[in-house]
């Protein structure tokens, strides 16, 4: 579950980034930390870790017709259940990034 998300300006378009989330099957974290040096050499304690997002967000919108006409499905998905659990179900078309 997205439980936090954050809009970052690019250029005139607002683009929502996840901060907080967890996997709805295990319930684990699914941000990365990405460790990044400062500017200043030296000193191995100094510096910045930013968190992204490492999962797979996954969303439904049931129109007329279905029977679950007029309700949204959310979840998110760690990538380690990804691959035990929804690899399994689903042919993913995986391209490089």
């Amino acid at each position: 579950m997205v439980t936090k998300r954050k809009a970052e300006l690019y250029g005139e378009h607002a683009i929502a980034t996840i901060v907080e989330a967890t996997c709805d099957i295990c319930g684990a974290d699914c941000m990365k930390e990405l460790f990044k040096p400062m500017k200043s050499d030296g000193d191995r304690d100094e510096h910045d870790i930013n968190k992204v997002f490492e999962g797979m967000e996954l969303k439904a919108v049931w129109d007329y017709g279905s029977d679950s006409d007029g309700e949204i499905w959310e979840a998110v998905v760690c990538e380690k259940c990804v691959k035990k659990h929804l690899e399994k179900l689903i042919p993913f078309v995986k391209r490089p990034y």
